[in-house]
């Protein structure tokens, strides 16, 4: 027997038997959804992760940190030699003393608006590497105070106006950042008899000014608010004037003041690793985003794996279900078989045929889940990106996430999977004898 007459026997058998077919046909798109839709929310979830950390700048920086005896090192202070030390190791493009800054920023006059990003001090010698990095407004400047460059992805949120969602943060339009004013508070305001009066106040507020935003193609971390030296210098000073200072050992005498870390740019993202490595080696502490990336990798790897062992279950079911289809119709065409013995056909035609079959109920399953895959996963992201938080930020999110590989993957594995279910059965039709299988009734 040729392929064609082996095909055209299998389509004319599933056709004869259709209620049980089209059952073992949904068993198996059941399984293969299941699989096609595990894998895709890890894959969706992993890329949405990624595409917020690359979206958030900062893959070609690493933060240089002192390192307090961690991994049984020896301790390494950041001083004023730190950067030209830094400097010396290849493929390093630039590096700027930075401080965060522990304050809580506000929008003057909007106690329902929210500023969740850090404020970051970094040296005059980064003020001119940003100067052609602005992609609205202006430049810092040496001596400028009080004011604020934005990152590029830096975002404010607000409560929700609707009506029952007030409890509710979502991001405000982006127009919206420069045109606000800004509020940065030192100290807390509290009225607490229990605590003793104080002839100094309890808070100070100062206020921000908005100069500009990070253009995309800035290497410098795109989710942070950033502010000068001349600024932090005059932060400290308004800081002695609380009754609690938040800096109490910041100096302002002879630029002397300590910064807690360095940002290290590098030349090309490829080079990360072992840039990082080489600071490492002299005995600094690193964080990256490119090496929390890979982390990340990593652990939505084993969550594609669960996910995909999860689905798998349904497919082990949908097997069982080939394997019932498949024995049964061996009882049905015993004596079908034992004609087709007697008229010359071989072992392995029968084999074949049953094969055939089997792989055809899992290849249309298969192509069935697939469709339905397709559906769910278009559904999903549908639901998802109906969210206020998400629909404010005007960037469509793909929570599931099925590229062509995995629709290929999806439809090759439910045709092996109904090929090695149909081997048993197809085993079995071939070892019935011709005579008994002509006088079964």
């Amino acid at each position: 027997m040729n392929k064609l007459d082996l095909l055209n026997m299998a389509f004319r058998n599933l056709r004869r038997r259709k209620s049980r077919t089209i059952l073992t046909f949904l068993s198996v798109s059941i399984g293969t959804v299941s699989i096609i839709v595990m894998i895709s929310l890890g894959i969706g979830i992993e890329k949405s992760q990624m595409d917020f950390i690359n979206s958030s700048g900062g893959m070609y920086a690493i933060t240089v940190r002192e390192n307090y005896g961690e991994e049984g090192k020896a301790e390494k202070k950041i001083n004023k030699s730190t950067k030209s030390e830094l400097m010396k190791i290849n493929h390093v493009s630039n590096a700027f003393a930075q401080k965060f800054l522990p304050v809580q920023l506000t929008v003057d006059g909007k106690n329902n608006y929210n500023v969740w990003s850090n404020l970051t001090v970094i040296d005059d010698d980064a003020l001119r590497f940003l100067s052609d990095k602005v992609g609205e407004g202006k430049a810092l400047e040496k001596n400028q105070k009080n004011v604020l460059l934005f990152g590029k992805s830096t975002t404010i949120y607000k409560q929700d106006d609707e009506i029952g969602q007030s409890n509710r943060m979502v991001p405000v339009d982006k127009e919206e950042i420069p045109k606000l004013n800004y509020v940065l508070e030192l100290g807390y305001d509290y009225d607490d008899p229990s605590i003793e009066k104080s002839s100094k106040p309890s808070q100070v507020k100062i206020k921000m000014r908005y100069v500009g935003t990070h253009s995309k193609d800035s290497k410098f971390p795109q989710d942070g608010i950033y502010t000068n030296e001349t600024t932090y210098k005059y932060i400290l000073e308004k800081d002695k004037t609380i009754a609690n200072p938040m800096f109490s050992n910041g100096q302002t005498n002879n630029n002397d003041y300590k910064f807690d870390s360095i940002m290290v740019l590098v030349d090309d993202v490829d080079n990360i690793e072992d840039v990082e490595t080489a600071i490492r080696d002299l005995g600094y502490s690193t964080e990256s985003a490119k090496s929390w990336a890979n982390e990340m990798k990593n652990q939505f790897l084993i969550v594609q794996l669960v996910f995909g062992a999860i689905g798998s279950v349904a497919f082990i079911v949908s097997a069982i279900g080939i394997i019932n289809t498949m024995t049964m119709a061996i009882y049905e065409r015993i004596k079908e078989i034992g004609v087709m013995k007697v008229i010359g056909a071989s072992v392995k035609d029968i084999r074949n045929m049953f094969l055939l079959e089997s792989g055809l109920i899992g290849m249309i399953g298969g192509i069935i889940g697939l469709l339905l895959s397709i559906v769910i996963s278009n559904t999903i992201n549908f639901l998802i990106n109906q969210q206020p938080e998400i629909q404010a930020s005007g960037e469509f999110v793909s929570v599931s996430l099925i590229p062509f590989w995995l629709l290929l993957l999806g439809v090759s594995f439910s045709f092996l999977v109904g090929v090695l279910a149909g081997y048993i059965p197809a085993r079995r039709a071939t070892r019935l004898s011709a005579i008994d299988s002509l006088r079964s009734d």
